[in-house]
């Protein structure tokens, strides 16, 4: 009975040192590149910080609204809402900010290889009475997003909202008011 249990122990034998040198290779190296993606995963995913941003080019304002929703035509408020932003972010971050005020410049500005670290995106729909807005400065490279905003206002609050906007977004990206002052 003894010699049954010690033999059947033998065949069962196995784990680590039982397995072929080839094997052992093979699962170190599958566990390095998974150590290695996850680290370059988690380097990629981290958004850049303030003071790697120098230049952000402000997109024109999708307006999803019926014309008439605005007492002035939805292009002029994409305009005016855009600038507002402009100028909040410069002057709560310090850095150059550029409204691209003409749809054919989209391409030019938003290509690989421009001198803009940064693009800010913004949406404007129609929701009843309410209008939704939804902004985000995305990485000119990573396209991540470095900060995002959702509000959901009356449409009276639009401009006041833009330049909260601008405020939130450079802190959102850590720059401080105090540190450009």
């Amino acid at each position: 009975m003894m010699g049954e249990r010690t033999k059947a122990q033998g065949e069962r034998k196995g784990g680590w040192s039982s397995q072929s040198l080839w094997l052992k290779v093979v699962l170190v190296l599958s566990l390095a590149l998974i150590v290695i993606g996850v680290v370059r995963c988690s380097f990629e995913s981290t958004a850049p910080v303030a003071g790697t941003v120098g230049r952000v080019a402000v997109m024109p304002v999708v307006i999803d609204a019926p014309e008439g929703y605005f007492p002035v035509s939805s292009d002029s408020v994409a305009v005016v809402a855009a600038r507002w932003f402009a100028r909040s972010f410069a002057r709560e971050s310090g850095i150059y900010v550029e409204v691209v005020e003409s749809r054919e410049r989209i391409p030019e500005v938003a290509a690989e290889g421009t001198d803009f670290d940064g693009l800010a995106y913004f949406q404007l729909t129609r929701s009843g009475n309410q209008l939704l807005i939804h902004g985000e400065i995305v990485h000119s490279v990573t396209r991540r997003a470095m900060a995002t905003v959702d509000y959901d206002i009356p449409s009276s609050f639009l401009y006041r909202r833009m330049t909260e906007a601008g405020s939130e977004m450079a802190a959102k990206m850590g720059y401080d008011r105090a540190e450009g002052s």
